[in-house]
């Protein structure tokens, strides 16, 4: 007999990983091996799709929620190749920002039970205005660099941190279409 393969949960754990990247950035650590782990988990999850799927919400949602991650993942991931990014990020713009993709992650499990879409819809909702928020942190934070501080550097960086929240956005502005497409 074939074994269930739980779509949300590989979305989720998907999801995490790109978390972990920007955990990284601020501990200064480097993930560089996840990335192979991480294309085989949304490599699975296509071929899932491809074979043998009925989910309460459709394929195409699925696979672009999956697209979302990976963007996401692959954007972490140059963050994660600049060197001495945590230098000129302060601690709290990362933090923030990993803790909003945990906060993603805990939306796209609701998926698996269509008794949270309407919760899981206001979150969605939630979540995206608390990543506005962070991206005018980071654009005040714009304002703060100073001349004699590698302030041209620094600048792309924050730049490529403010990109990633509106890919952040992105991904959760799906969740609430899907949520509302199948309440």
């Amino acid at each position: 007999m074939k074994k269930s393969f739980d779509y949300f949960k590989m979305l989720k754990e998907m999801s995490d990983d790109v978390s972990s990247l920007v955990v990284s950035l601020a501990n200064k650590e480097s993930l560089n091996d996840t990335y192979f782990i991480f294309n085989g988990k949304r490599r699975e999850l296509a071929e899932r799709l491809a074979d043998d799927f009925v989910a309460p919400i459709e394929r195409n949602d699925i696979y672009n929620l999956s697209y979302c991650i990976y963007d996401e993942y692959c954007t972490a991931r140059l963050l994660n190749s600049v060197a001495g990014i945590s230098d000129f990020v302060p601690k709290n713009l990362l933090d923030k920002t990993a803790a909003a993709l945990l906060r993603q992650s805990e939306i796209i499990c609701s998926f698996s039970q269509k008794s949270k879409y309407n919760k899981g819809m206001n979150n969605a909702a939630n979540a995206q205005m608390q990543v506005v928020s962070l991206k005018s942190e980071i654009a005040k934070s714009f304002y703060s660099v100073h001349p004699n501080q590698q302030s041209l550097y620094r600048y792309v960086v924050l730049n490529d941190l403010s990109d990633f929240c509106s890919q952040i956005i992105t991904t959760l502005c799906l969740c609430e279409r899907i949520f509302i497409n199948n309440i």
